[in-house]
């Protein structure tokens, strides 16, 4: 997720972490203290609010652009309680700038299940410990290129 300061607009990146501030990449912004203030403007943390961001559905699963298959999640395995999940059918591409920092997964009434943070450095292949069948949506989080998402179709 990430916070702007309404007074200078600075964005926090959760994702990204703030390494000024020796905020590592993974940092939620939940889990920063009242020490914490903009690097921009100073401004207090009360200042900041989050983003909304576009979730990015692909709009034919079986003709996907190369943009939207880097970024799908699929289900590489799964039992009676836990699931297995990789975004794209190899590994995404990254470096400390481009990176999975999130893969989320949704129940039907859009309410978050489970989330699980990546670092940089880490693989975007996750495992949930849920019934599948409980499972209507997973999202990742590009640190680049937003976040996508795919409707489980459990018919």
């Amino acid at each position: 997720m990430k916070f702007a300061c309404s007074s200078c607009m600075y964005t926090y990146d959760e994702s990204m972490g703030e390494p000024s501030l020796g905020l590592e990449a993974g940092t939620l912004f939940e889990e920063l203290g009242e020490w914490f203030f903009c690097p921009g403007c100073s401004g207090e943390k009360e200042y900041f609010t989050e983003l909304e961001e576009e979730i990015n559905y692909p709009l034919d699963y079986d003709d996907l652009t190369a943009l939207e298959s880097e970024h799908f999640p699929i289900i590489i395995d799964k039992e009676e309680d836990w699931v297995k999940i990789q975004v794209w059918e190899k590994a995404h591409d990254t470096n400390d700038d481009h990176f999975i920092s999130s893969i989320t997964i949704y129940d039907e009434y859009e309410d978050i299940i489970e989330e699980q943070i990546l670092l940089p450095t880490e693989e975007a292949i996750v495992t949930f410990d849920v019934d599948f069948e409980e499972i209507w949506e997973i999202r990742i989080n590009c640190s680049m290129h937003g976040i996508w998402a795919r409707k489980i179709n459990h018919d």
